[in-house]
């Protein structure tokens, strides 16, 4: 892959990131707040679908 192309591809992203946050719903606040909310010892929060 050369430089231009490298620069397209990295370039690309930009005007789908503005239409992705202008559509991504927020996250719950329940949600957020159970996750950071202080607990005894150690927490794995996995976000993974």
């Amino acid at each position: 892959m050369d430089m231009n192309e490298r620069l397209l591809h990295a370039s690309s992203f930009g005007a789908a990131a503005i239409a992705y946050d202008e559509q991504r719903p927020d996250y719950a606040q329940a949600a957020v707040r159970w996750a950071l909310r202080p607990a005894p010892g150690p927490r794995v929060l996995d976000l993974d679908r």
